[in-house]
């Protein structure tokens, strides 16, 4: 009798367990969505509501999107690197792969949806042919400026150069993703040549930088200053000299500095400007630095502690920003 109760209870358990399972079972268009093809990619999302799972369908486009472009950028910077004539910032080009992930898409469906046990799930299909002519748009807005720019390089002087790319760092860096994001969606000569081309003009910034030569300008009571400058923009792999120097881009440094004594030890306080000049003597960037030291012993001692803490804050800075240019 015992037996044969705990039977019935096993099979009523069992039967009232099926309905959750079914429940439970994933849409066949979840475990095996259709094919991506010329037309459309297609994504799968589950998510507490409809929202949460389209959002999640679409990252899931842009994740295969993002892995399809690593790998052509990939080829891209190991033919550069390997000796070819087309030279790109590989680094950079691969922190910019990273924004493919945040890719939006605004030409999509929801092809199918159900309940889940655990919410909703989606099946999201993107208009490919459509995401290729809105990044073509968005590109061209971008090619403007950073065409004009371009043209007028050969006219400049290494600093003007330097500047002017910097200028439009965030526009080189959106025509470099576009380009990518042209490239993985199917028009791969088009996408290719901009991302050579943009990721060409990442370099030639960073390059310029180690091609500037800066004339110091510093009175004679700042010369400490000014001498450990010039050793930190040589450890940086740019030049400097004293004096007049034609084609140098003059570098100004003035401090003022308090003294004071504490309990026996000499203190002293630096504020120190450093001034980048254009052709035409107005300062192209500007970056102040706020220097304290001290001495057990005497005033010089505190201030060549100062000096050492101004060379570890242009180190931390790096060899742009140090200078005042902006990033």
């Amino acid at each position: 009798m015992h037996s044969r109760r705990r039977f019935t209870g096993f099979l009523l358990a069992l039967a009232l367990s099926l309905p959750a399972c079914a429940a439970d079972k994933l849409p066949g268009w979840m475990t095996n969505p259709p094919q991506d093809d010329a037309q459309s990619w297609y994504g799968t999302g589950e998510g507490p509501d409809l929202e949460a799972a389209r959002r999640l369908a679409l990252r899931n486009v842009a994740s295969k999107l993002r892995a399809t472009i690593a790998g052509q950028v990939s080829n891209t910077t190991s033919v550069s690197s390997s000796g070819g004539k087309e030279r790109v910032d590989v680094r950079a080009l691969s922190a910019v792969t990273e924004e493919v992930a945040k890719t939006d898409f605004t030409r999509f469906e929801v092809a199918q949806s159900a309940k889940g046990g655990q919410g909703v799930y989606v099946l999201v299909k993107v208009d490919r042919p459509a995401f290729i002519a809105d990044t073509r748009n968005q590109l061209q807005v971008v090619e403007k400026p950073v065409g004009e720019a371009e043209a007028a390089l050969p006219r400049l002087s290494t600093l003007d150069q330097f500047l002017s790319l910097r200028r439009l760092k965030k526009q080189i860096e959106d025509g470099a993703r576009l380009s990518m994001l042209l490239q993985g969606a199917g028009a791969e000569d088009e996408g290719r040549a901009g991302v050579r081309r943009f990721g060409g003009l990442m370099l030639q910034s960073n390059e310029l930088a180690s091609k500037l030569t800066f004339e110091l300008r510093a009175g004679p009571a700042d010369a400490d200053l000014a001498t450990a400058l010039a050793a930190f923009l040589s450890e940086q792999g740019m030049r400097s000299a004293a004096g007049r120097t034609p084609g140098a881009s003059p570098l100004t440094i003035s401090a003022d500095a308090r003294q004071d004594e504490l309990f026996g030890s000499k203190m002293v306080k630096m504020k120190v400007r450093l001034a980048v000049l254009d052709d035409q003597g107005r300062a192209a960037a500007t970056r102040e630095y706020e220097l304290p030291g001290s001495s057990r012993y005497d005033f010089k001692g505190a201030r060549e502690d100062a000096v050492r803490k101004f060379v570890d804050q242009l180190r931390k800075a790096g060899p742009v920003a140090a200078l005042g240019f902006k990033d």
